[in-house]
């Protein structure tokens, strides 16, 4: 009687574990900064990378979220559907390529990651392993401080060159105002009078 109960409580315990992976659903986030990467491979890199760790993890459903705006923003259209299917319950796991695909802001990145505990879904990400332990938290807080440094860099490096352009006559970023055509030349703006004539 004792060795069918064993193999009783074996069986069950079994299923639940099969049942628990047959249904587990999984959430992918990818996203890019601009418009020119959305174009390019690079979301459709992630996403193939991102969906074929959702399956090894034993993800039965997925849904694909892909947004094109700045890291450093909280307020993202598809981050924000990511944070209302945690909220609902719908998700019982988030795979995204990378901490900086995430966000690039350490606040941002400590916010995320406490919602996503508090709703006991599991962060995977691809290319860093971590784990929702003391240590594995420290790591990921480090690579979100880092992910921050590096904007602040790219930014300030950005601002300086068009800065520069701006001091020798130069148009400080790609503007083609109407009534205008840019000159690539003489990095210049050329007056189209037809245009200019709606304009005055």
């Amino acid at each position: 009687m004792v060795k069918k109960n064993r193999l009783f409580w074996h069986f069950l315990c079994l299923l639940i574990f099969v049942l628990g992976r047959i249904c587990m659903k999984a959430l992918v986030y990818t996203r890019v900064s601009t418009q020119g990467q959305k174009e390019g491979y690079s979301l459709e890199s992630q996403r193939e990378a991102c969906e074929k760790k959702a399956w090894e993890m034993g993800a039965s459903e997925i849904i694909f979220l892909e947004d094109t705006y700045s890291g450093i923003e909280l307020e993202r259209p598809a981050l924000n559907r990511l944070r209302e299917h945690v909220l609902k319950g719908d998700v019982d796991m988030v795979v995204i390529y990378d901490p900086d695909r995430l966000t690039r802001n350490l606040a941002d990145l400590l916010l995320l990651t406490n919602e996503l505990d508090r709703c006991n879904v599991m962060l995977v990400f691809v290319n860093f392993t971590w784990e929702s332990t003391p240590l594995g938290r420290l790591f990921l807080e480090m690579r979100g401080a880092i992910a921050e440094f590096e904007h602040a860099l790219i930014r300030e490096r950005t601002l300086r060159g068009k800065r520069k352009k701006a001091e020798e006559g130069s148009l400080p970023g790609f503007v083609e105002p109407y009534g205008y055509k840019f000159d690539p030349i003489n990095d210049t703006l050329i007056l189209i009078e037809q245009e200019a004539r709606v304009v005055r």
